[in-house]
């Protein structure tokens, strides 16, 4: 007889099946903040600052004394420093006024050449309280208009016609042929 015919038995196989992680907890949940209580918690600080009912109020000060001496030497100073700009048409020297001039005689001498200009701002209100113009400004500071600058200036050259005229904050000197 024919022996029986065995198939070998195989077993299935299996690929090894990883395990499940466990998933990580969840964190706790916070718990909300509680709200603040009505009212004051703790000590009674409130006494410790000045308040109305601890101590008496002082009306608000409208400007100290060291308020205005600082704003008036403010001025005082911007006064001199402009004064000391102007020198040159109070005091004007040969070095200020010479080599203009000989740019003037290079140019061909046209007419109304400035050879000076001379810029100041005047504050709001001057040293003195008083609110000035520009031509006021430059009258204040040195002390004399400009007519008698110019007649001052026109003593010192022959044959030039000296002259001035203001543009915005400035005032210029100017010269043509007599």
């Amino acid at each position: 007889m024919s022996e029986p015919v065995t198939e070998p038995v195989t077993e299935p196989v299996t690929e090894p099946v990883p395990e499940p992680v466990p998933e990580p907890a969840p964190a706790p949940a916070l718990a909300p903040e509680p709200a603040p209580a009505p009212g004051p918690t703790g000590p009674d600080i409130t006494n410790l600052f000045p308040n109305a009912q601890t101590t008496t109020v002082e009306p608000p000060t409208i400007v100290s004394m060291d308020e205005l001496m600082a704003s008036h030497a403010v001025i005082v100073a911007k006064e001199s420093v402009d004064r000391a700009s102007l020198n040159a048409l109070v005091n004007p020297t040969r070095e200020q006024y010479r080599p203009h001039l000989f740019q003037w005689a290079a140019a061909g001498f046209p007419g109304i050449y400035v050879v000076q200009s001379f810029s100041v701002s005047p504050p709001d209100l001057c040293a003195d309280g008083v609110r000035r113009d520009v031509n006021a400004y430059i009258n204040y500071l040195t002390g004399t208009d400009m007519g008698a600058i110019v007649a001052n200036i026109q003593s010192l050259v022959t044959g030039i016609v000296v002259s001035f005229s203001f543009e915005g904050n400035s005032v210029r000197i100017h010269v043509s042929k007599a």
